[in-house]
Order: structure tokens, then C-alpha cells, then sequence
């Protein structure tokens, strides 16, 4: 037991750089753990010394998955948190200040401004409340606010309230938020006295009413339950700003009341704060929350949601992880013209075999380049050619196009686009019949009736029985025609009798001619006369992952003393040279790096790390005595 425990403190102490997974968590080098380190070992594995936390000890806190000693404060939010004797959390719970953005300015929360004849509040929500009043009126083109009186030739006019302009045409009178007024009268508007001079209203300028929180209160009045508020002669509002309810999570509560929040208990304090209990009432693993005492399985280790709120599982290696892709231990697996085997500690070895590239029907010898069309390829070190992905040519009815070529079709213009699809205008400029072109309204007789080329580009005929009427069209007897790609032909008894060859493609949804060319991302198809659809299988190029890096296909780039480059598929290919450990020196003897071994009193446990050893300083005299 006590060789066990040495071992351990002599992992500890030695400073690597391993990376590790403990607990469903990924760690670097060395970890706490409660009260217990742990260190990554070189094959991904944690080992962690076993001391009991609460033995002699002061109880702890666990506060959103972090541990806190009794009596140490740290900072949530804008509110300042104590670990507490019992495990209990207990923190202040002040409102937070919330801000609003309106205009693109930034308004505190409770703040209220002007907004030309608006008022509006930022609220504790984080949106904006503003009176919806109507400010201007446009008239002829200009804009005019709310009580303002013009003149419009002999007309006076008023912007009224209700965002429409009034006007007379009697200079001498007056006209003010919809009522009229003779000249030099005088009335009352709220606590303003106004009089109609000259056409226009002239009035006192005295503030009348508040607006607070969207109502409207005289000046003197005063509201409010807890928190008295009063309108000023200035029209603002003062408010003497009592505490009378608490703010949580969104939520409203009053003074002394209780409510739940989640498995714990929340009260609203006097002071306005929130006080909660602290339980911690599940556990969150992989974005998943389970129950206390809960077991789930992750791969082939069974882990249990404890009573801390935190996660323990079995740790067995369930699977290598290469090149994005996972495989069960003892698996082998193709990595080009290699073979690669899943090792029982989750690593992956692969044969080094040199290899070439095979790239339609050819082959080329590493690093070696060459043309496909206007692409350029170059056979990479994995054995995959790389090319670059440019799409050269249209094909359209058997004849091939640069890119950006245009070409005349009939009365259409065509164009050869960069995706290597031909789009042509869709003009209909003539009917075919029998073999014939008609323009469009063009008359003409076929036998003893009279036929028309029509707008959309098919010839009506009239039905006189000497004739066969097929898809709108009229035939003569014994007449032959072509309808797509295959020939019809009028029969004695009227009736029309066809040849049913394949005429086009069906692929994904789409329909193509016999003999069309496209491409299905990098791999070119092609609709054979049998109207089946025949593509390329390549595999498209992708990027590479390493070690949680990501690199461009044909990027190198250097693992240890190794050289890797990043392949066309996403493949990562590395040289396999061995990289020579460093070694120390212990009383004459050579010790491999990473080695732990016994002191010569067979006391303290040392470890041989970058060519240095460090040995534990450890007491087993005062241990035993101890024990």
C-alpha cells in the first residue's frame, strides 16, 4: 500500500505535458480532484491519489461544479458568495444593473428620456417602453410638428394631434387640435391659456402633466403604494425609491415571500435581495442532466450521478480514435496501401509502406504532378492524388463549350457557365411539323385541313377525318414524326402508333438529355442512350484533424521528430522514425525517460523525466510511526 502511494506522489511531482479523460472531463498534466492530484499518464490515463477529503478536515462547497474551502468568498455576477459551514453556499442578491440600446445609445435600467414627443424607460426585460403620441404632420412635402400653425396661400393650417393637417381659408380665424377658433379669442388648453392672433394660436408654455411607466398624472399628484412617487412643476417625476419587491431569474416576488427554484427554496428579503438554498439537485454530464444516484452507461463504462453533483464513471479504453473515425480494440483497418491495427492502450500503429498513386487507370510515383483536362493533380505522400477542382466545359447536345462561351440556339442565346450547366433564354420561335419549320402564326394546309403554328410552339390543325390528331397536332395518313427522340406515325384507322425508346435521365430529382454531362459535386455524370446515369466515384477532398489541429489537404506540418502531410480525403500520413528517448544517469546507472523506479534505501520513489530525475522526499520512518 505504502509503494503504491509513493508511486503516486512520484507521478505527481514529475511535470508532463499528457493529456487525459477522468470522469467524463478532459484534464492536461496534473489535476485536483476534491482533496486528491492526479496526473494524465502517457496513454491517456489519470492516476489519482486516494486520501479520504473529510477526514480532519473542515467541510467544503460545490457551487456550479467548483470546490470552495469554509469561509472562502468569490464573486457571481455582481454578487459576492461565502462557503459556509455544512457545505451551504449563501450569497448576496443584488439586481444586477440591465441595460437597454436604442439608437445606439445605452440606457441603464429604470432610465427614461426623450424621444422627440415620446418619453420611453428602459425596462428590466432589456426593451424599450415609449409612449406611442404622434409628433409631426407632413403636408406638401414638409414635415411640421404637433400644434404648429402655417400659412398655405390664403389658407391657415394647423398640424393637429392626430398627425393630420387642418386648414381654412379665413385668415382671420384659427384652427387648434381639431377645433376653430374666432380671431382674438382666448382659451383654456390643459394649464396653458392660448389666443387666436392673426391666424395663428399663440400659447403659454407651462408644463401640465407627468408621464411615468406609460400613464399620464397631473402636476402635484402624487401615486404609488410602497414607492410614493410625485409629479413635479418641472414634469418629471421623483419617486422616493423604497425597496418593495425582489427581481429573480425575470421573475416579480414580494417582501417575506417564499418560492421554489429547481430542489431549493428562495425567499424575498427585506432588503430586496433573493436568498436560495444551495442543493445541488442533479447532474449535467455531456450536456444531458441526470437524477441523484442516477447510473447511465458512456460507451463501455457505467458511471453513477453522485450526491456532490458530480459524475463518476469507469474509465476502460473502449475504442481507437484515427483520422475522425473510431474503431473497436483489435480492429484493423486500410490506411492506403497500408494496414493499421487498434491497440489494447487506444492507439493506432500502421505499417510504413511506400506507395503510389492510381489515377484513371495510370499510375504516378509520389510527389510526381500532371494535367486532368484544365486541372492540375499531384500524387500526394499517402498515395492519393490531389487535384485542383475547376470545372473546364459545357457539353449541350453533343457539342462542347468553354466556360463563359455563348452560342446561338435558334432564336435563344446560350451561355456555358462556370458550373458547367449551359442556361439558355426559353423564347418559343418556331412550331416543327412534319419535318418542317413554321414561324409563329404562320398558316399552312396539310392534306385537306388547314394547320397553325400557335404561340407556345404547337401546330393546331383542323380534325377532318382524313387525317390523325396526336398531342394537339394534325397528321396525315401515313405521315411519320418525331416526338422527343422517338418517331410516330399516323395509321389508316387514325390512330397513332410510336417507337417508346428512353429519351432522357432521371437523377436526383432532375432530368437530363441522352448524352448530357454534369457534375454531382467533383465527379462528372453522364446520361448514357440507354438512359441510365453513369458518374465518377472519386472521393471529394477534405480537411485533415490532428490531434484536435485542423490542416488544408497537401499541408505538412511536424509531429515529434516526424514529418506529416495532410491528404486529399482527410488522411493524415506521418513518417514513422524513431525518436530516440533521453536518458538519465542514477549511481552509475541509465535510466529510459519516463521510467519510475525505487530509491536505493527503497524509501522514496524517483522518476526519469527530459533527462533529470526528481524523487519524492519522503519520511517512511515518521510514516510508519504514524500508521
Amino acid at each position: 500500500m505504502l509503494y503504491k502511494l509513493l508511486l503516486v506522489i512520484v507521478a505527481i511531482s514529475c511535470v508532463n505535458s499528457y493529456e487525459c479523460t477522468h470522469n467524463g472531463r478532459k484534464y492536461g498534466g496534473r489535476f485536483k480532484i476534491d482533496c486528491n492530484t492526479c496526473v494524465c499518464g502517457e496513454y491517456g490515463k489519470a492516476v489519482c491519489t486516494n486520501l479520504r477529503c473529510d477526514y480532519g478536515q473542515e467541510s467544503t462547497c460545490i457551487y456550479q461544479g467548483r470546490r470552495y474551502r469554509v469561509g472562502e468568498t468569490f464573486q457571481q455576477s455582481c454578487n459576492t458568495c461565502e462557503c459556509k459551514h455544512g457545505g451551504q453556499v449563501q450569497c448576496s442578491n443584488k439586481d444586477c444593473p440591465k441595460q437597454c440600446t436604442y439608437n445606439g445609445k445605452v440606457y441603464q435600467e429604470g432610465e427614461e428620456f426623450q424621444d422627440k414627443c415620446n418619453r420611453c424607460k428602459c425596462l428590466s426585460s432589456g426593451y424599450i417602453q415609449c409612449t406611442n403620441n404622434v409628433c409631426q404632420c407632413q403636408y406638401n412635402g414638409k414635415d411640421y410638428n404637433v400644434g404648429v400653425s402655417f400659412n398655405d396661400g390664403c389658407k391657415t393650417c394647423t398640424c393637429q394631434t392626430t398627425g393630420t393637417v387642418q386648414c381654412n381659408s379665413d385668415r382671420c380665424g384659427c384652427y387648434y387640435k381639431n377645433s376653430q377658433y374666432q380671431e382674438g379669442q382666448t382659451f383654456i388648453d390643459a394649464c396653458n391659456t392660448c389666443r387666436c392672433i392673426n391666424g395663428q394660436v399663440d400659447c403659454t408654455t407651462r408644463v401640465c402633466q407627468c408621464t411615468y411607466q406609460g400613464r399620464t398624472y397631473n402636476i402635484g399628484q402624487r401615486f404609488g403604494e410602497c414607492d410614493e412617487c410625485q409629479c413635479l412643476f418641472s414634469g418629471t417625476v421623483q419617486c422616493s425609491n423604497k425597496r418593495c419587491k425582489c427581481i429573480y431569474n425575470g421573475n416579480t416576488y414580494r417582501i417575506g415571500e417564499t418560492f421554489p427554484n429547481g430542489c431549493n427554496t428562495c425567499t424575498c428579503k427585506i432588503d430586496g435581495s433573493v436568498d436560495c438554498t444551495t442543493n445541488p439537485c442533479t447532474c449535467t454530464y455531456k450536456h444531458r442532466v441526470y437524477n441523484m444516484g442516477q447510473k447511465f452507461t458512456d460507451d463501455c463504462n457505467t458511471c453513477t450521478c453522485q450526491h456532490n453533483g458530480q459524475v463518476a464513471c469507469t474509465y476502460r479504453m473502449c475504442k481507437c480514435s484515427y483520422n475522425n473515425q473510431f474503431y473497436n480494440i483489435g480492429q484493423t483497418f486500410r490506411k492506403g496501401c497500408n494496414t493499421c491495427t487498434c491497440q489494447a492502450d487506444g492507439t493506432v500503429d500502421c505499417t510504413t509502406n511506400p506507395c503510389t498513386c492510381t489515377y484513371n487507370h495510370k499510375v504516378y510515383n509520389i510527389g510526381q504532378a500532371f494535367t486532368d483536362d484544365c486541372n492540375t493533380c499531384t500524387c500526394q505522400h499517402n498515395g492519393q492524388v490531389e487535384c485542383t477542382y475547376k470545372t473546364c466545359r459545357c457539353t449541350r447536345k453533343g457539342r462542347s463549350y468553354k466556360i463563359g462561351q455563348t452560342f446561338q440556339e435558334d432564336c435563344n442565346q446560350c451561355q456555358c457557365l462556370s458550373t458547367g450547366y449551359v442556361q439558355c433564354t426559353t423564347n418559343v420561335c418556331k412550331c416543327t411539323y412534319n419535318n418542317q419549320l413554321y414561324n409563329v402564326g404562320q398558316t399552312f394546309r396539310q392534306g385537306c385541313n388547314t394547320c397553325t403554328c400557335e404561340v407556345n410552339g404547337r401546330v393546331s390543325c383542323t380534325n377532318n377525318p382524313c387525317n390523325c390528331l396526336y398531342n394537339g397536332n394534325t397528321y396525315g395518313i401515313g405521315d411519320s414524326f418525331r416526338k422527343d427522340c422517338n418517331t410516330c406515325t399516323c395509321k389508316a384507322d387514325g390512330t397513332v402508333g410510336c417507337t417508346t425508346n428512353l429519351c432522357t435521365c432521371n437523377y436526383n430529382g432532375k432530368h437530363y438529355d441522352i448524352g448530357s454531362i454534369w457534375y454531382n459535386d467533383c465527379n462528372k455524370c453522364q446520361c448514357t442512350s440507354e438512359g441510365r446515369v453513369v458518374c465518377e466515384q472519386k472521393t471529394c477532398t477534405k480537411p485533415c484533424i490532428h490531434k484536435g489541429k485542423t490542416y488544408s489537404a497537401g499541408e505538412t506540418f511536424k509531429d515529434d521528430c516526424n514529418t506529416c502531410t495532410c491528404g486529399q480525403f482527410g488522411q493524415v500520413s506521418c513518417t514513422k522514425m524513431y525518436c530516440p528517448p533521453t536518458t538519465c544517469q542514477y549511481y552509475g546507472k541509465t535510466i529510459p525517460d519516463g521510467k519510475t523506479f525505487m530509491t536505493q534505501d527503497r524509501c522514496n520513489v524517483c522518476r526519469c523525466s527530459n533527462g533529470n530525475v526528481k524523487c519524492t522526499k519522503y519520511d517512511c520512518y515518521k510514516e510508519r510511526r504514524r500508521y
